[in-house]
């Protein structure tokens, strides 16, 4: 297993940070919907199946570049 990898956190997220209490409530939620376009199934879902496909089409077809090959190989497991 490979060492933990941390991000810091942007300063915007950092603020909401120091100035939430338990009075002043500073998450954030969002969602976002998207249009199945051709990939909506009659049921009411999307074809899962080729959109991994197209994922890990394209990411194959990056892998032969430098330093990614590493990160697609991940990536395309994670479709699969």
């Amino acid at each position: 297993m490979g060492a933990p990898w941390y991000e810091p956190l942007p300063a915007s997220d950092r603020t909401f940070l120091v100035f939430e209490d338990q009075h002043t409530h500073m998450h954030l939620g969002g969602i976002t919907l998207f249009e199945p376009g051709p990939l909506g199934l009659p049921e009411g879902g999307v074809e899962i199946e080729r959109i991994r496909a197209h994922i890990a089409s394209r990411l194959q077809s990056r892998s032969g570049r430098s330093g990614s090959s590493r990160v697609s190989r991940a990536a395309a497991s994670r479709c699969s």
